[in-house]
């Protein structure tokens, strides 16, 4: 057994779970949380738990584990969870904090700013909602590659920013000033003809930001 403290076992790391996938598990102190693929239609998610000793406690499993031997977590269902190496992970790309970085300013679809401000797994977005509430604050959190704000589809990354569905995707301000990717993506619905005209002169982006209010 690893401590953690005196009162629990050290669980922390990413193992491969009964299935195969790929689970990340942080801990502070007893409390401890899971990222990891809950099935194909529910997607990922992020679950809460506590370490008892040795034992492995999540109120949304069927069973509970034990932490019998360094790496490993043993379930009452015959399932087994293998710790993988810090070699391992690294070569899989799977962030440090379990969650892939969402942080940044991005452009929706609709051509409004937006501000995800990232802490470990935890998101505040600030974001144009409608006419009726306008900027608001959405909270949320990361689990694995897969973004999750209250009251919106699941996100995930994308080429260039957040892809959230067919009909909705944040675009990533790198770069490339607002205008400009604006420009580009006007280009692309815009026949050969008009492509052709003189471009017009850019504005800088800090001029036009109260636009995006």
């Amino acid at each position: 057994m690893e401590a953690a403290n005196e009162q629990c076992a050290a669980v922390q790391g990413n193992y491969r779970d009964g299935r195969g996938d790929i689970a990340t598990i942080t801990q502070e102190r007893c409390h401890i949380n899971i990222q990891m693929l809950w099935d194909n239609e529910t997607g990922n998610v992020t679950l809460g738990g506590y370490m008892f000793g040795d034992m492995f406690h999540v109120k949304e499993f069927h069973s509970m584990g034990a932490a019998e031997t360094p790496g490993t977590i043993k379930f009452a269902d015959g399932a087994i969870w293998h710790r993988m190496s810090d070699e391992e992970a690294e070569a899989l790309s799977i962030p440090k904090a379990g969650g892939a970085n969402y942080d940044g300013i991005f452009v929706d679809t609709n051509g409004k700013q937006v501000t995800v401000n990232q802490t470990g797994c935890h998101l505040q977005v600030s974001m144009w909602w409608n006419e009726q509430l306008g900027n608001v604050l959405v909270e949320g959190h990361v689990s694995r590659g897969t973004m999750h704000l209250r009251g919106l589809d699941d996100g995930e990354r994308s080429q260039f920013g957040i892809y959230f569905g067919p009909s909705k995707h944040w675009t990533k301000i790198g770069a490339m000033t607002l205008i400009e990717t604006s420009s580009k993506a006007r280009t692309l619905d815009e026949p050969l003809a008009v492509r052709q005209q003189k471009p017009m002169k850019p504005y800088n982006f800090l001029d036009i930001r109260p636009l995006l209010r």
